[in-house]
């Protein structure tokens, strides 16, 4: 037999074993997956993350970098349109928001996400120089310590307001009839002292003295 035939039927066992048993995970034509097959028997091939419940502390950790993701978009879109607009545009957009109605939900979506990544951030802050409060308990509570605080922090933000700007207007009931314009250069007139009536005095008596002479 030559060299090929001898090739030939040693490599037929292993592919015909091949056929019969095949990889895991490889879909023949008329044959279920390996996945499928696993589902049947009541044993599925790797558990989904959409069937566990998040704990506490991994929806805390997560929503600390969702928050963040907001702002930072939040500021990349104010700053698009403050360049493509003018700063005038993007303030003449917030006092249009703030003027209407959805005004508190404004101020909410955006003071809470900044209150809570704040919070966030204080706490990994304790976590990374102190290394202190890593115990799931002290996890547990910190997470919902950073969502109170965060919430208590957006309530009293949205509630308050900024005072409107005021324009100064001449109270002209308050101050008095106008005087003349030589007047209030001039300023007020001095009140004579002492010295001042004396020599007045003197002066009348001079002038009834020579009036009687002539």
């Amino acid at each position: 037999m030559s060299l090929a035939g001898r090739l030939v039927g040693r490599l037929m066992p292993s592919l015909s074993a091949r056929a019969a048993h095949p990889a895991p995970g490889i879909v023949r034509r008329g044959m279920a997956s390996y996945t499928e097959q696993m589902e049947k028997t009541g044993r599925p091939l790797s558990p989904h993350v959409t069937i566990y419940a998040f704990p506490t502390i991994a929806l805390s950790s997560i929503t600390v970098r969702a928050t963040g993701i907001l702002l930072t978009v939040g500021c990349v879109g104010v700053a698009g349109v403050s360049a493509t607009s003018g700063p005038e545009a993007t303030k003449a957009k917030v006092q249009a928001i703030a003027d209407s109605g959805a005004a508190p939900l404004a101020k909410f979506a955006v003071s809470w996400p900044l209150a809570y990544h704040f919070c966030g951030a204080c706490r990994h802050a304790v976590w990374d120089l102190k290394g202190y409060g890593f115990t799931n308990a002290m996890m547990l509570q910190s997470s919902y310590a950073v969502m109170g605080a965060s919430l208590a922090i957006a309530f009293l933000a949205t509630s308050a307001s900024l005072p409107a700007d005021k324009k100064e207007e001449p109270d002209s009931a308050n101050r008095g009839p106008a005087r003349p314009l030589e007047a209030q250069s001039r300023g007020p007139r001095p009140t004579p002292g002492p010295g001042a009536d004396r020599r007045l005095v003197a002066a009348v008596t001079r002038a009834v003295g020579v009036g009687a002479v002539r």
